[in-house]
């Protein structure tokens, strides 16, 4: 049986004709692709996976990702509904996985999320030490500190001077100092290191530096890594 003669047809039904033989054969060369290739499709999750979570750093505001869980939550859908074969499939297991991955970094961004210091501020603080990293090239000692104000974000990050620095100081301790603090700042050229999208996701709401020596209210429990490396930095330095 020969293909029907359509070359006296109006011209809408012949166009129809040209594009829908045009779309079958370019749907079979996708499947026969895909058919190919089976056993390296399942790494395409993580693909997916990865945008959905670049997808959620790239847009700013809770309306833009929204908008695009909307839009892979679709597409994932209609691959699996209207695409019957092996390419619908990929197609719907790819978006949910965008959608995974950005609901996923979204849902942790809200719960790490802290307040925030909005304005530069100098303040006298009692704090509980949780993390003590000494800067050697630099002279200080940068501490993170858990304040017992209510009035400050939660968690800090200050530097002190290393000959301002009490002996003993490690994690655990409790100390008192003076410190002129300000919001995490943004990146400083676009595309480098962002610091406060790292502190955000660390609930560090302020940075600073003391302003004054640091007075140790209360030592922390000896032995740990902190005792280990100021130790190991003395001998060092000695």
């Amino acid at each position: 049986m020969s293909a029907p003669n359509i070359a006296g047809a109006p011209l809408p039904q012949r166009a129809r004709s040209y594009w829908r033989a045009r779309t079958t054969a370019l749907g079979e060369r996708l499947e026969r692709l895909l058919e190919a290739e089976r056993a390296q499709l399942p790494p395409w999750l993580v693909v997916g996976f990865g945008t959905g979570i670049a997808a959620w750093f790239a847009l700013g505001r809770p309306l833009d990702w929204a908008a695009f869980l909307c839009l892979a939550v679709g597409l994932g859908l209609s691959g699996f509904v209207v695409g019957r074969e092996r390419s619908g499939r990929a197609l719907g297991c790819f978006a949910l996985a965008a959608a995974f991955g950005c609901a996923l970094v979204w849902a942790r961004a809200e719960w790490v999320a802290a307040p925030r210091l909005d304005r530069p501020v100098i303040a006298a603080l009692e704090a509980k030490v949780e993390r003590v990293e000494p800067m050697v090239a630099k002279g200080t000692v940068r501490l993170t500190l858990a304040p017992g104000d209510p009035a400050l974000p939660p968690r800090v990050r200050v530097s002190v001077d290393e000959d301002k620095s009490p002996k003993g100081l490690v994690s655990g301790a409790t100390v008192r100092l003076r410190a002129r603090l300000m919001p995490p700042p943004p990146m400083a050229v676009p595309g480098t290191y962002d610091f406060a999208r790292d502190a955000w996701f660390r609930g560090i709401g302020a940075v600073g530096k003391s302003l004054g020596p640091v007075e140790l209210v209360r030592p922390g429990p000896r032995g740990g890594l902190d005792s280990v490396r100021q130790r190991l930095a003395r001998h060092i330095h000695g």
